[in-house]
C-alpha cells in the first residue's frame, strides 16, 4: 500500500504535473500510460518535466520510471517494499523492466482518445451554462462550477482507484462495468443536481438526469421504484413550468414544450392542458393550476423527492471503495474499546490477585498457629540433625572431578564412547544436580506472590487464534511475529501500526504446531514444524510455502528447529512416541538433522548413540560453529557443526530439559528443567553452576501435561523470562541482587516466551489463545 502511493507520487515529481490533467492533448492526459510508451520506446526524456529543459540524467529518470511502475502493479505480490524501492532507487539492487499495471493497461487498450473525448464532453457541456437563483432578485446571477462532480469532493488517490474514477468520469462510454459503483455515488451526484435544477431554469438537465435515474432503476429491475420515479418526474418538471413563469420566463416554458412536448403527450394525456398555460394572462388563478402556485404543494413536493432519494440511497449498497474511511474509523474505534476493556480486565485481574494474595495470608497465618500449638507437646529429642553444607560441597566436587575425567577422555576417544562413559558417570554416582544448586544458591525460592509487578509502557494484545498457542517469535528484525497454536494454525502479524501490514499471513498446517524459527539473516523465512513430522518454510514476501519437508516416519514429532547464524542450514530435532503421562514423558528416541536451505536436502545426521533419548531444545553460538542440545534424560550435548561430531557432555538436571540458550557472552549456557531448576553453567569450567534459580512453585504437574516450559533471554542477557502455568510468568534478574519481576496476567497458564532482539519488548504465549507483547520501562 505504501510503495503503490509513493509509485504514482514517484510519477508526478518525474513529470512536474498531475497523472490526470485535461489541460493537456490526448496523447499526454493521462500520465501513466503515456509515460509507459514513451519508456518502453525509449524516449524516456519526453515524459520528465519540461522545467528541467532536459537536465536530467536519462538513465536514473529510467530507472526511476521503472521503479515507479513496479510500485503500481495491480497485483500486491508484484510490489516491491520501501526497503527495495531504496535500493533499487540507489541502484544497489537489481530489476527487470517492469510490465504495464493492468488498470494502465486497460484504458489503454480501450483507447485514451475516447475517454479524452468523454472527460472533454462532460467539462465543456457542464461549464457552458449559467442559472438564475431563487431568490428575491431574479437579476442577480450565480455560474455554475466548470465540474458538475466538483458539487461532491471526489478525492482520489492513483491507482488504487484509478479505475473506478475513471469509470465515474466516462460513465457513458463503459455504463456495462460500472455495477454497484454509479447506482451508489453517482446517484447521489446526480441528485445534488437534481435539487440545483429544480429551483433554476435548466430544462434540458432536468430532462437529463431523470433519464439517468430511471436507467438506474431499469438495470435494477424495480419496477415500483421506476412507477414511483415517472410520477415524481411529472410533478417535477410541473414545478420548473410554475417557477419559470413565476420568473418571467415565458420563452422558457414554450421553448421546454418545443423540445419535450410529444414525450410528454406518449407519457400522459394529463399533460394536454399544460401546453395552454403560457398564453393564460394569470395562470396562477386560474382553477386548473392555482394548486400548482401554491407553497404546500411545492412543500409537499419537495419533502415526497427527499424522502423518495433518501429510501433509494439507504438501501443501495455502497462499493468497498467509499467504505474505506468509514471502516477505517470503525476500526480506530474497535482498538480504542479494545484499549479499555483491556485497561479494566487488568485492574480486575489484579484486584483479583490482590484478593488470593489477602486468602494465602490468611491461610498461612492459620497454619502457623496450628502447627506451633502441635509442636508444643513434641520432644524435642525426636528432632534430626539436616545433612552439612560441607558434606553437600564435599560430594559435589567429588562429582565435578569425575566430569573433568570425562572431558579428558573426549580428547582420545570417539564421540561415541565419551556419550556412554558420561551417561554411565551421571548413572552410577548419586550426585544430582538439584543438590549441587541447593550448596550454590543458597537463595530461597520465592513465592510467586512475593515477586512485584514489572512496570509496562505499553502492552498490545492479539486475538488472532481460537486454541491455546503452542510458540511465538519475533523475527530477526524484531518487526513481525509468527505465532502459532494448537490446532495447526500459523498467524505473522506486527504489534507496530507503523510497520506495513503486508507481510501479515495465516498458515495452516493441519497439526499442531510444536516449534518455530525465523531465518537469522532476514525477516523472509519461517520455519515450521509440526507435531506430524512436517516441517514447512514460509516465504513471508511471497505469501506461500517453499518447501514443504517430512522426517522419517520413525521421528513424527518434530521438537525444534534452528536456524544457524551464519550458514545458510538449519537442524531440526525430532523424535518418536510412546505412552506418557505428559507431553515429556511420551516422546522416544531422538534425531538430529542438518537441512540445506538452499537445496532443501538432508546434509547429515548428528551421533547420538544408540537409542538415545529424546532432543527437546537446541541453540547455536555466534558464528554457528557450536550446536547445543538438551534431551529428555537431563543431559547437555555439544556439537562441532563443521565436523559434525559431538565434543562433550554433561549431567545437568535429574529430570528432563525443556529448553537451552546460551548467554549474552557465550561463556555460559542456561537450562531449565522440567522440575522448574534454572541453572547457568559455566563453559570454561565445565560442570560449574555460576547462577541457579527454581521456578518450581510456578509449575502445575496438572497443566504441564500439555506443553513444554520454555524461557528467553533478554538482548542484554541481564532478564531471564519463564513460562509458567499461572497466570503470571517470572522475570528472574540473572546474576543479579534482586529475585525479579512478574509479568502482567493472562487468563490462564503462560506456554511460550520470547524476548525482542534489540528492545525491552517481550512476548507471552497463552492458553487463553492470546499473545501479549509488552514493552517495560
Amino acid at each position: 500500500m505504501l510503495s503503490q502511493c509513493y509509485g504514482m507520487l514517484l510519477l508526478e515529481i518525474l513529470g512536474g504535473r498531475r497523472n490526470l490533467d485535461m489541460s493537456y492533448d490526448a496523447e499526454d492526459f493521462f500520465y501513466p500510460g503515456w509515460a509507459y510508451k514513451e519508456m518502453t520506446n525509449g524516449t524516456p526524456m519526453k515524459v520528465a518535466d519540461r522545467r528541467l529543459e532536459g537536465a536530467i540524467d536519462e538513465a536514473e529518470l529510467t530507472r526511476a520510471l521503472n521503479v515507479a511502475f513496479w510500485c503500481i502493479q495491480d497485483e500486491v505480490i508484484m510490489r516491491p517494499s520501501m526497503g527495495e524501492v531504496v535500493k533499487m532507487l540507489e541502484g544497489s539492487m537489481d530489476m527487470n523492466a517492469p510490465p504495464m499495471p493492468q488498470t494502465v493497461s486497460e484504458l489503454v487498450e480501450e483507447g485514451l482518445e475516447q475517454v479524452y473525448k468523454a472527460m472533454k464532453r462532460d467539462v465543456n457541456q457542464s461549464s457552458s451554462f449559467t442559472m438564475t437563483t431563487m431568490t428575491t432578485h431574479p437579476s442577480s446571477q450565480a455560474t455554475c462550477s466548470p465540474n458538475p462532480y466538483a458539487l461532491v469532493p471526489l478525492t482520489f488517490e492513483f491507482p488504487l482507484i484509478l479505475q473506478d474514477c475513471i469509470r465515474w468520469r466516462i460513465c457513458n462510454m463503459r455504463r456495462s462495468l460500472l455495477g454497484n459503483i454509479w447506482s451508489s455515488e453517482d446517484l447521489q451526484i446526480h441528485y445534488k443536481l437534481l435539487r440545483l435544477s429544480c429551483v433554476r431554469i435548466l430544462p434540458e438537465k432536468l430532462v437529463g438526469l431523470f433519464s439517468f435515474f430511471k436507467q438506474c432503476f431499469s438495470s435494477w429491475s424495480e419496477t415500483t421504484m421506476l412507477d414511483t420515479l415517472s410520477k415524481l418526474e411529472g410533478s417535477v418538471l410541473r414545478c420548473y413550468i410554475v417557477h419559470a413563469l413565476q420568473s418571467g420566463r415565458k420563452d422558457k416554458v414554450v421553448e421546454f414544450f418545443g423540445m419535450n412536448g410529444n414525450d410528454l403527450l406518449q407519457k400522459s394525456s394529463d399533460w394536454s392542458p399544460w401546453f395552454a398555460i403560457p398564453y393564460l394572462k394569470n395562470p396562477s388563478m386560474d382553477p386548473q393550476f392555482r394548486v400548482y402556485f401554491s407553497k404546500e404543494w411545492y412543500e409537499a413536493l419537495h419533502l415526497s423527492a427527499r424522502n423518495f432519494f433518501s429510501e433509494i440511497f439507504d438501501g443501495t449498497r455502497l462499493p468497498a471503495l467509499l467504505k474505506i474511511s468509514t471502516e477505517k474509523n470503525t476500526i480506530s474505534s474497535l482498538k480504542k474499546d479494545n484499549k479499555r476493556l483491556n485497561q479494566k480486565l487488568l485492574q480486575l485481574q489484579a484486584l483479583l490477585e490482590e484478593k488470593e494474595k489477602q486468602l494465602g495470608l490468611s491461610k498461612r497465618s492459620m497454619g502457623t498457629a496450628s502447627s506451633s500449638i502441635l509442636s508444643s507437646g513434641v520432644d524435642g529429642e525426636n528432632s534430626r540433625p539436616s545433612t552439612s553444607g560441607e558434606d553437600i560441597y564435599t560430594h559435589a566436587t567429588s562429582h565435578l572431578g569425575k566430569i573433568a575425567q570425562v572431558e579428558d577422555h573426549a580428547a582420545t576417544e570417539p564421540t561415541k564412547s565419551v556419550s556412554a562413559h558420561v551417561e554411565s558417570s551421571s548413572r552410577q554416582d548419586s550426585y544430582s544436580a538439584s543438590s549441587l544448586h541447593a550448596s550454590s544458591s543458597g537463595i530461597d525460592d520465592l513465592r510467586e506472590e512475593e515477586f512485584p509487578e514489572v512496570s509496562i509502557e505499553f502492552q498490545e494484545t492479539f486475538l488472532g487464534h481460537t486454541s491455546p498457542i503452542t510458540r511465538c517469535r519475533f523475527s530477526a528484525s524484531g518487526n513481525n511475529i509468527a505465532s502459532a497454536s494448537v490446532d495447526g494454525t500459523v498467524r505473522i502479524w506486527t504489534y507496530d501500526s507503523s510497520i506495513p501490514a503486508s507481510r501479515n499471513a495465516t498458515i495452516y498446517c493441519g497439526a499442531e504446531i510444536m516449534s518455530l524459527d525465523w531465518d537469522c539473516k532476514s525477516d523472509r523465512l519461517l520455519l515450521i514444524g509440526t507435531a506430524d513430522g512436517g516441517i514447512k518454510a514460509w516465504n513471508v514476501d511471497a505469501k506461500r510455502v517453499v518447501c514443504d519437508l517430512n522426517t522419517t516416519a520413525a521421528f513424527p514429532s518434530v521438537l525444534d528447529l534452528k536456524c544457524s547464524p551464519v550458514e545458510p542450514i538449519f537442524v531440526s530435532a525430532a523424535s518418536s512416541r510412546r505412552s506418557g503421562s505428559n507431553s515429556l514423558n511420551s516422546l522416544g528416541y531422538a534425531s538430529l538433522t542438518v537441512w540445506n536451505m538452499k537445496t532443501w536436502k538432508v546434509m547429515t545426521v548428528l551421533p547420538l548413540g544408540e537409542d538415545p533419548p529424546a532432543i527437546t531444545s537446541l541453540c547455536f553460538n555466534h558464528n554457528g560453529k557450536i550446536l547445543a542440545a538438551s534431551a529428555t534424560d537431563g543431559m547437555i550435548h555439544m556439537f562441532d557443526m563443521s565436523a559434525g561430531l559431538q565434543i562433550t557432555g554433561w549431567p545437568a538436571h535429574d529430570s528432563a530439559i525443556s529448553s537451552l540458550l546460551f548467554g549474552p557472552d557465550e561463556t555460559s549456557i542456561f537450562s531449565l528443567g522440567s522440575d522448574g531448576k534454572i541453572f547457568e553453567w559455566s563453559l570454561q569450567n565445565q560442570g560449574h553452576i555460576l547462577w541457579s534459580k527454581t521456578s518450581s512453585w510456578f509449575s502445575d504437574s496438572e497443566t504441564s501435561k500439555y506443553h513444554r516450559h520454555e524461557m528467553a533471554l533478554d538482548a542484554y542477557g541481564r532478564q531471564l523470562l519463564v513460562t509458567s502455568d499461572s497466570v503470571r510468568a517470572p522475570i528472574y534478574q540473572v546474576r543479579g541482587h534482586s529475585s525479579g519481576f512478574k509479568t502482567l496476567p493472562h487468563s490462564a497458564a503462560i506456554t511460550t516466551v520470547d524476548w525482542h532482539p534489540t528492545l525491552p519488548i517481550f512476548l507471552t504465549g497463552s492458553a487463553d489463545n492470546s499473545v501479549r507483547v509488552t514493552s517495560i520501562l
